[in-house]
């Protein structure tokens, strides 16, 4: 059994799969992973690495890696590591991971409730210079891999309750995105534990932060933990009132037509999400996407590739055979087109046959098989 086999039976009787579209993906596993939030979901392996290095390499990137998969020990290095409150010696032209932190690289014990809550609330108050919202997600995900959705979701509510009304309006956009993530974790958690968290969150943006429907209170429009509370439980409206709407902020919607829209019309860069596909339909591709990946450095066209793979669409056979004329990845599409080629070929013929932009592509596919 593979690592997302593992993480999909792990979450069997989650809430988000009440929301599963059988047939988006090729494999019924990943049609469950798509319904519990990917891409913004980690899978652990057991493969053996020595992660104080590879750890310390991640640690100094300024563009965290988005990658799916992990080996378990590294990821419970980096949790240790982020979680703690201050990551560098900063001088001017110098920058050097602190001996706390490197001596929390060498503690691979299992991470229990107690550790991760602690670790949870110091990045809620804090963020680390030089952590961004990568490495910010990428704690949050890869804790709730190694400890359970439900752990990590009591932490950032509890977090909450515990702070008082300014503070859930202050500007701090790291410890907000961790708010931002409960979303996803409430989707992999059984409906009445989630619908509970669910009312405690709403009780902290109603009461402590004076945010129910017709209080007549300010709404927040800059990254803050109330603002992620109403992202995550109001999902369009919230992110329609509070955003510039960029795209990033509409993960949590369950209506696909504000995707649509904000696809077709908003033209600020928004790192390529396969969950936004998931939710708006693969027809935003085009619209949105397109040739963006261009754009991307070798490390996002990986994460491109990986999250948008499982994708059963005509829309994403355009996109490889584009990756697979010119790009980083391409050994990677070219395998893709050749493992789906019953359903890539018909569309690729017809794309070689006819006038489009994406003939030359198609094209200089065909003539491949032939070498």
């Amino acid at each position: 059994m593979g690592v997302e086999e593992e993480r999909a039976r792990e979450l069997k009787g989650a809430a988000g799969l009440k929301q599963i579209k059988k047939g988006f993906c090729f494999q019924p596993v990943h049609d469950e992973l798509f319904a519990l939030g990917w891409p913004h979901i980690r899978m652990l392996s057991d493969v053996s690495v020595e992660p104080y290095k590879l750890a310390l390499y991640h640690l100094m990137q300024t563009d965290f890696d988005l990658k799916l998969t992990w080996p378990r020990s590294l990821a419970l290095a980096l949790v240790r590591a982020w979680g703690i409150g201050r990551l560098y010696d900063i001088a001017p032209g110098k920058r050097e991971i602190r001996e706390e932190v490197k001596e929390a690289l060498w503690n691979l014990e299992p991470m229990g409730e107690k550790e991760v809550t602690s670790l949870i609330h110091t990045r809620m108050d804090t963020t680390p210079l030089w952590v961004g919202d990568r490495a910010t997600e990428s704690f949050a995900l890869l804790a709730e891999a190694l400890t359970g959705p439900e752990v990590i979701a009591r932490a950032i509510v509890t977090a909450l309750e515990g702070m008082q009304p300014e503070e859930l309006v202050d500007m701090k956009p790291m410890p907000a995105l961790l708010t931002y993530q409960l979303g996803y974790f409430l989707l992999r958690m059984p409906a009445e534990q989630g619908d509970a968290l669910r009312e405690r969150a709403r009780h902290v943006l109603h009461h402590t932060a004076d945010l129910a429907p017709g209080s007549g209170t300010r709404l927040p429009q800059t990254p803050c933990h109330a603002r992620s509370l109403m992202l995550v439980l109001q999902g369009a409206d919230a992110a329609h009132a509070t955003t510039d709407h960029d795209l990033r902020w509409y993960t949590h919607v369950n209506d696909p037509v504000p995707i649509r829209m904000r696809a077709s019309i908003n033209r600020g860069f928004t790192l390529p999400d396969a969950r936004l596909v998931w939710i708006g339909g693969p027809r935003i591709l085009e619209a949105r996407f397109g040739g963006w990946y261009k754009k991307l450095g070798s490390t996002d066209q990986k994460w491109f590739m990986e999250q948008m793979a499982p994708v059963k669409a005509v829309e994403v056979i355009p996109i490889m055979l584009a990756l697979a004329a010119e790009s980083t990845v391409r050994p990677q599409a070219r395998s893709w087109l050749l493992k789906h080629r019953d359903f890539a070929m018909p569309v690729v013929e017809r794309l070689a046959s006819v006038s489009n932009p994406h003939a030359a592509d198609a094209k200089k596919f065909l003539a491949s098989l032939d070498e």
